[in-house]
């Protein structure tokens, strides 16, 4: 029978190229083709690989509009990598961050076990952003019985106030779209503790913002993350 290549997610961390694992830079040497998902103007992947891969090495943009709900973006990037393992090549997809933590390869490994599950995966694991913005502060995420919760910030269900007081640090991943609706329920509830805004991460446009009426007035991009630590 011919070989089928085998399919590996490759976490690039946070954004600082540096931060890439030796596997995944390995890995991404190794491979025919490398993947990568650009949602906007630029693939925030293709600029952390650019230092890693040579440039004689075979990379791919694959669209997903941020704002496209249907399905048919997974049929379309399954497909286009399905055309190169059914070849017996190995290939990447390449995404920042952690592969399986609200990463764009998550849905992926579904769509490929449904319709390819003949293809091999394999998952090289990256620096979280959870991990990343902690560090900038930094600040400890949890410490004996603490207890974390990791929210996206679209999440929008009618315990987000339990949550908030019930567990010492909560995280709320992507927060560009929603950090006013958070700030306004955080006053709403007295919230006491401390809250950290952080913007792009390990790169050079790092920002944190520490005070909550300055957050107020700050557009933060779509790597922005809001870290709530919860006074003792």
């Amino acid at each position: 029978m011919k070989r089928i290549g085998r399919l590996y997610g490759v976490g690039l961390g946070p954004g600082d190229p540096e931060l890439v694992s030796l596997k995944a830079a390995r890995i991404l040497s190794e491979v025919p083709v490398i993947f990568v998902p650009k949602g906007g103007q630029e693939s925030r992947a293709l600029s952390i690989i650019k230092g890693i891969v040579g440039r004689d090495k075979e990379v791919v943009e694959l669209s997903f509009p941020m704002l496209e709900e249907d399905e048919g973006k997974w049929e379309r990037a399954a497909s286009a990598i399905w055309e190169r393992l059914s070849r017996g090549e190995d290939c990447a997809f390449a995404v920042e961050g952690d592969p399986l933590l609200y990463s764009t390869f998550v849905p992926l490994i579904a769509f490929f076990r449904r319709r390819f599950p003949q293809v091999e995966i394999k998952v090289i694991p990256g620096i979280s952003s959870l991990s990343a913005a902690a560090s900038s502060i930094p600040l400890p995420l949890a410490r004996r019985e603490e207890r974390l919760a990791v929210l996206p910030a679209i999440y929008e269900k009618d315990d987000l106030e339990e949550i908030l007081k019930k567990f010492d640090t909560v995280l709320f991943f992507k927060v560009h779209r929603s950090l006013e609706r958070i700030l306004n329920l955080l006053e709403r509830i007295g919230f006491s503790g401390s809250c950290f805004l952080v913007e792009e991460a390990t790169t050079k446009e790092e920002k944190v913002i520490r005070d909550i009426e300055e957050m107020k007035k700050a557009r933060p991009g779509y790597f922005s993350l809001l870290l709530v630590k919860r006074s003792k």
